[in-house]
């Protein structure tokens, strides 16, 4: 089990502290705030065709824009992510092999004709999770995984636009945690 795909959140948007980064996170808003766990080594970036880290709103109150993590005001956040005009490629180094769950959260800051692939692969570039298709993701979606060893997400671009991400969360692993999430009725789940 190198990588399962868990599921998807849409309704917790912006507002990720205290469902989401439990044991770290490095968050995209306005500038990046990185608590990394003990068992993560390093994260790092990379892009294809041109790309980076960019600000389309600062102090948004608007809930699908990122917060910043607490004790910031949770009243407004930053539509901030890191960018690829073809691929992104966040490299996520751990220093052991113990299962944990790891979710990052996509925002669409534009028009909602942006549209990209997302897979996980090893360190070595295989496949360890399926490419998932992405689109209309202007809501902000988070998708989760369980991994127990070094990985790459990889974002690749399908549409207009570029591929993009905002933040990224560790969580500890808690057993039977697929069968354990309560559902709302349209693939979404909380912790």
């Amino acid at each position: 089990m190198p990588a399962s795909f868990i599921g998807r959140n849409t309704v917790r948007q912006g507002y990720w502290s205290g469902q989401y980064g439990r044991d770290g996170y490095h968050v995209l808003a306005g500038s990046t705030y990185s608590v990394l766990p003990s068992y993560v080594s390093s994260v790092a970036h990379a892009n294809t065709g041109g790309g980076g880290f960019f600000s389309w709103a600062a102090g948004d109150s608007n809930a699908r824009a990122i917060r910043r993590p607490p004790p910031a005001d949770q009243s407004t956040g930053d539509r901030y992510a890191y960018f690829g005009n073809t691929t992104v490629t966040v490299t996520v180094t751990l220093a052991d092999t113990t299962p944990r769950v790891f979710s990052a959260y996509f925002l669409d800051p534009e028009s909602g004709s942006r549209s990209q692939t997302v897979e996980i692969l090893s360190s070595s570039d295989v496949v360890l999770d399926a490419a998932r298709a992405m689109s209309s993701f202007t809501g902000g979606l988070y998708y989760t995984w369980l991994v127990n060893e070094s990985f790459k997400l990889r974002l690749t671009k399908t549409g207009s636009f570029n591929a993009v991400y905002s933040s990224l969360f560790f969580d500890p692993h808690h057993r039977n945690l697929a069968g354990s999430l309560p559902s709302n009725g349209f693939g979404n789940f909380a912790f």
